[in-house]
């Protein structure tokens, strides 16, 4: 943004063409804190702590990744540990911190891989976590009710406690990860309100702005047919306060339709393209918080079935396919989608061996589906493919790996859609308020000459002890003049 140490004669000129680049470069969107710069793309790696590990140990030549993928049993945070079978058990929720705020080591594993949210705060500078709120019937029963009631305010209270101990992370929390998911089951009007009490309550307790707020609908046509229909995602909206990121899944082939059963949904690609369309009328950017290519095993070179309601019996009907070939039919496209939508500025990989986690695997029946073993790094040529479109400056992926640097380059400003920002009244002899910013809006107000008077943060401007004359606000994609009577 072009610095305000000019004449009056060209503040004009400055304002207009300021107001021309902000609604060009950002689509005249209202973007949230914690994005990079100049549309550039985070990268995150999951979703458990050896994939992770697995992939950055032995990815060759691959970028390491922003950040990582967690996730959090909200309903089991003070739980101690909960015992499910002899390879699976839940220490703390996965939060890795005891009720008296120390760290605890012991992993949890739920049957997709060991979690600690302490490990993965201390390696990466930015983590996503999932947060379950599934009702269930021994730790969640009626839970979402209650946790808007305040009955587990204290394991909300927990999770901020947590985030405070890493003021200089960035954690991207996705509240009821796929809100939609017939999976999970969620009532629309109990999720909000659990939802909000979830936001409401961290806001309140935390000390420093290091917690982004993602709303994740699953797009998943599997969804479709288990609700024998599409449902309308408004429903489920919190409401723009609430929300930083709008979230996304995406699991399967752009265009794939289902070859069992009468009832087509939309595609992947559709389901997609609707989510985008809604975070653009919202003003909010994209995050695809989950993406695995199922139904493929790198390390085998197969595709296979992966649900007998969609495309036949699990893990059934396996055809050979070699990088280049899964490559074309799913990376490419999902770059693709990438580089056409501008509000896309995340992408989570599951880096992941599924079929050896017992919740993804035939010893639990495939009771999920089946996903396969999406590994990038068992095929040196995939490896060399995914590299290259990671590095392609029309993917636009940001390509330091460096903390601070990454840090730096993240906004903590919103940018403002011009279209629906105003502020009055203008002139003014003591108030302006300004119209289509959050509370936590800052700016910074100029002479007519150029010189910084105040910064400020908030939907108010006091200019009772102001002089008479023009002013200036300017913020990340915005510039106004102000007139003091």
């Amino acid at each position: 943004m072009m610095i305000l140490d000019c004449s009056l004669k060209n503040i004009n000129t400055i304002y207009k063409a300021s107001l021309v680049w902000g609604i060009f470069l950002l689509g005249g969107q209202l973007y949230s804190q914690h994005i990079p710069n100049d549309n550039q793309k985070l990268l995150f790696i999951g979703q458990d702590l050896s994939s992770v590990k697995n992939y950055k140990d032995n990815c060759v030549g691959c970028h390491q990744g922003h950040g990582e993928v967690s996730y959090l049993s909200f309903y089991t945070l003070e739980e101690s540990f909960v015992f499910i079978d002899n390879s699976r058990s839940i220490y703390f929720g996965g939060i890795g911190m005891d009720n008296n705020g120390n760290r605890n080591s012991n992993n949890t594993n739920w049957g997709a891989g060991p979690l600690n949210l302490w490990t993965a705060s201390e390696r990466s500078t930015l983590v996503t976590i999932g947060l379950s709120i599934v009702e269930d019937a021994f730790f969640g029963l009626d839970g979402l009710q209650k946790i808007s009631s305040g009955e587990h305010d204290s394991k909300i209270i927990k999770m901020a406690d947590f985030f405070n101990k890493f003021p200089e992370t960035i954690f991207y929390l996705r509240i009821g990860y796929e809100f939609d998911g017939n999976w999970n089951g969620y009532n629309a009007v109990k999720y909000i309100n659990a939802y909000k009490r979830i936001v409401d309550l961290l806001n309140q307790s935390l000390n420093q702005e290091n917690v982004d707020y993602v709303w994740q609908s699953c797009t998943s046509p599997i969804d479709d047919i288990l609700d024998g229909g599409q449902e309308d995602i408004s429903a489920y909206y919190p409401g723009d306060d609430y929300v930083d990121w709008i979230g996304m899944s995406w699991f399967l082939r752009p265009n794939e339709n289902p070859t069992v059963g009468s009832f087509i949904p939309s595609n992947q690609l559709a389901l997609a393209n609707e989510l985008v369309d809604f975070a653009e009328s919202k003003g909010k950017p994209v995050m695809i918080a989950e993406s695995s290519p199922q139904g493929y095993k790198i390390v085998d070179k197969t595709n296979c079935n992966i649900s007998s309601i969609y495309d036949g019996p699990s893990a059934q009907n396996c055809v050979v396919r070699v990088a280049s070939q899964i490559y074309q039919e799913w990376f490419e496209p999902l770059f693709n989608f990438i580089q056409a939508n501008d509000q896309v500025l995340a992408l989570s990989y599951i880096n992941a061996d599924w079929d050896n986690q017992f919740l993804w695997s035939s010893a639990n029946g495939y009771a999920s589906g089946y996903w396969g073993d999406t590994r990038i790094e068992e095929d040196a040529n995939l490896t060399s493919l995914w590299n290259t479109s990671i590095s392609d400056p029309m993917n636009g992926f940001l390509q330091t790996e460096d903390p601070t640097d990454i840090l730096n380059i993240l906004s903590t400003d919103e940018v403002v859609n011009t279209t629906t920002f105003s502020l009055y009244p203008n002139p003014s002899s003591d108030y302006i308020f300004l119209s289509g910013v959050s509370k936590k809006f800052k700016y910074e107000l100029f002479s007519a000459t150029g010189k910084s008077i105040i910064t400020g943060e908030g939907t108010m401007i006091d200019l009772t002890n102001f002089s008479e004359g023009i002013y200036i606000l300017k913020s990340k994609g915005l510039i106004k003049k102000i007139v003091k009577i």
